[in-house]
């Protein structure tokens, strides 16, 4: 029971997370940080969804698709 509360703590300091919303090619992304961050993709339904890329110093760098 112990495991599944901590799990679920995570999540949620997961979620708390500020992030901003940018656009990169006329595409939305979220990022935590607009100068050197993560770039996230949007899900569907507005969610966080997976990280996508990194910025730096402003200018955006993609992971490499498998």
């Amino acid at each position: 029971e112990e495991a599944e509360e901590e799990e679920a703590e995570e999540e949620e300091a997961e979620e708390e997370e500020e992030v901003f919303e940018i656009t990169i090619k006329n595409k939305i992304y979220y990022t935590n940080n607009e100068k050197n961050g993560t770039i996230y993709a949007v899900k569907e339904d507005g969610d966080i969804g997976d990280p996508v890329g990194t910025l730096v110093e402003g200018v955006p760098k993609f992971n490499k698709k498998k």
